[in-house]
C-alpha cells in the first residue's frame, strides 16, 4: 500500500541509495578527471573570476540571501568575502558539511550548497591558504 510505513520505508531508502550512487560518481568523475589532467605542476593557475562575473552567478543571491549578513560584517569572525574567494572548493564543501557551518549549510538544498560554493571557492590551480591549524587540547 503506498501510504504504508513500510512502503515509504523502502522509498526512502531506495532515494538514499540513489542520492549515495550519485555522490559516488560525482566523486569518482572527480577523481578521474584530475588524474587525466596531469600533474599540478604541468597546469596553468586558473584566472580569477572578476566581481561582475562573480556575481552573475547562481551562488551570489543565495550566498547574498543565508551568508552575507555575517561574512559581509564580520559579526562571530565570520571571514570576509575576499578571504572565501581564495578558499578551494573541497574547503568549504567541509565547512558546510561537517565543518564549522555545518548548521547553516543544513539549510542549503544540494544544489543550493554546490551554487556557493561555485560562487565562492577560488579556480582550480589558484595558490590558497593553509587551513587554520586545529586548536590544542
Amino acid at each position: 500500500m503506498r501510504g504504508s510505513a513500510p512502503f515509504i520505508s523502502s522509498r526512502f531508502k531506495e532515494i538514499q541509495s540513489v542520492r549515495l550512487s550519485w555522490k559516488i560518481c560525482v566523486a569518482a568523475a572527480a577523481v578521474l578527471s584530475f588524474a587525466a589532467a596531469g600533474p599540478l605542476s604541468a597546469q596553468a593557475p586558473a584566472a580569477p573570476l572578476t566581481d561582475a562575473a562573480r556575481a552573475a552567478l547562481p551562488g551570489h543571491d543565495v550566498f547574498e540571501t543565508n551568508c552575507s549578513l555575517c561574512h559581509a560584517h564580520g559579526l562571530m569572525n565570520a571571514p570576509p568575502v575576499s578571504t572565501l574567494n581564495t578558499y578551494p572548493a573541497a574547503r568549504i564543501l567541509t565547512a558546510l558539511t561537517t565543518g564549522v557551518m555545518k548548521t547553516q549549510g543544513a539549510k542549503l538544498s544540494d544544489e543550493e550548497r554546490d551554487q556557493v560554493i561555485e560562487y565562492l571557492a577560488a579556480p582550480a590551480g589558484a595558490a590558497t591558504p593553509a587551513a587554520p591549524a586545529a586548536p590544542a587540547g
